[in-house]
Order: structure tokens, then C-alpha cells, then sequence
């Protein structure tokens, strides 16, 4: 499937909430894509997902969070909207980010009840 493809895929599922409980295992997958866009997207409905469906996400949480040390700002951003969204829906999930992702002295407002410092890293 291309690049294209798949976008327009994501695109759909986005739109197709009873299906989303089910597919997370596949939108995670897609955190390995080669392609920037591709994983931008997956992070970014893992994030609306694990608001809606936080426990179902949980195994994913380590994978995003290693987002946060991207060289890619997109990625990075998308990276912290996701884990936000997730600690919305339940912010057990994500309390323990700060003490094990790189992201330094990373501070998320109060607004989404975050906050993310560290140096230690999450190893694949």
C-alpha cells in the first residue's frame, strides 16, 4: 500500500469510531512506518483513541512517548498530544512518563494536568 493509500486509510478510521477499540493494535504497527506522515498520523489518532479508550492504549504508551526524542518536531508534538489525550482518558497511564522518557526538563501545562521532565530512556 502506498503512502497515499494509507493516509486515506487512517483518514477513514478517523472517521469510523465504532471500529477504533479494535484497530488500535494496527495504528501502534504503524509507529514503525518508514514514512514521517505515516507515523504522524498514527500518533496522532492513538491519541483520540486512547482518550476514548485509554486502557487499550496502555501498551502503546512507551512507544509514543519515545516520540518525544524525535528529531522530527512534527513527531515530537504529535508525541505529546497523544500522551495527553491518553492521560485525559486516564492519567494513571502516562503519570509515570516523566521519570522515564529523555524529554528534558519537558513541562506540560496544568491545563492537561501533565508534566514531563527526565533523562532516563524507554529501550524498545
Amino acid at each position: 500500500m502506498t503512502e497515499k493509500e494509507l493516509y486515506i486509510e487512517l483518514g477513514i478510521l478517523t472517521k469510523n469510531r465504532d471500529r477504533w477499540k479494535e484497530r488500535i493494535p494496527y495504528v501502534s504497527s504503524l509507529l514503525r512506518h518508514e514514512s514521517v506522515k505515516i507515523q504522524a498520523k498514527a500518533l496522532w489518532l492513538l491519541g483520540e483513541m486512547g482518550l476514548m479508550y485509554p486502557q487499550s492504549v496502555q501498551d502503546t504508551v512507551p512507544d509514543i512517548a519515545v516520540f518525544l526524542d524525535s528529531p522530527e518536531p512534527l513527531l515530537r508534538e504529535r508525541a505529546l498530544n497523544a500522551l495527553c489525550r491518553i492521560g485525559r482518558g486516564s492519567y494513571s497511564l502516562v503519570s509515570h512518563i516523566g521519570r522515564i522518557c529523555s524529554a528534558s526538563h519537558l513541562m506540560i501545562t496544568q491545563r492537561y494536568g501533565l508534566r514531563l521532565s527526565g533523562r532516563q530512556r524507554i529501550l524498545p
